[in-house]
């Protein structure tokens, strides 16, 4: 599922994998000139034991638009 947050004036892109709450959150974190696209090979291996939270941190953004 993909969301935006707006907070003070930034649009906030984030994307929750989620699965039975019985399993543990994993929040991915991209680095410096990065995006939560980075993860798109890594997601579908922890998606099965963890609940998957990944932002895009500014200022490295997904667009609104997409």
């Amino acid at each position: 599922m993909n969301s935006m947050i707006s907070y003070q004036g930034h649009h906030i892109h984030y994307s929750l994998y989620k699965n039975p709450p019985t399993k543990p959150s994993l929040l991915l974190l991209h680095g410096f000139l990065a995006s939560t696209y980075c993860y798109r090979h890594l997601i579908p291996l922890l998606q099965k034991d963890y609940q998957l939270i990944a932002i895009d941190i500014p200022p490295h953004l997904e667009k609104a638009t997409k």
